[in-house]
């Protein structure tokens, strides 16, 4: 799946373009949805990308940051 087809899916469900939003995605996996996420959202939002596997998440848009937490958010207190 694509950045672009991932945001059409969770496009009816973010307000879009809203500045300093912040958002957390619980089981980023690779971070497709994270940019997606990341497409959506106004200038200076923050996205928490959280999975229980360590990894980098490289950001497809500049105007959002994302910060990678490894944690299992079922067994791990967020």
């Amino acid at each position: 799946m694509t950045i672009s087809e991932a945001a059409k899916l969770i496009q009816p469900g973010v307000p879009i373009a809203t500045p300093n939003a912040m958002w957390a995605d619980l089981g980023c996996g690779s971070g497709t949805f994270t940019n997606a996420l990341a497409t959506l959202l106004g200038v200076d939002s923050r996205i928490y990308a959280v999975d229980k596997v360590d990894q980098t998440i490289e950001p497809q848009v500049s105007k959002v940051k994302i910060d990678f937490i490894q944690l299992h958010f079922v067994n791990d207190v967020l």
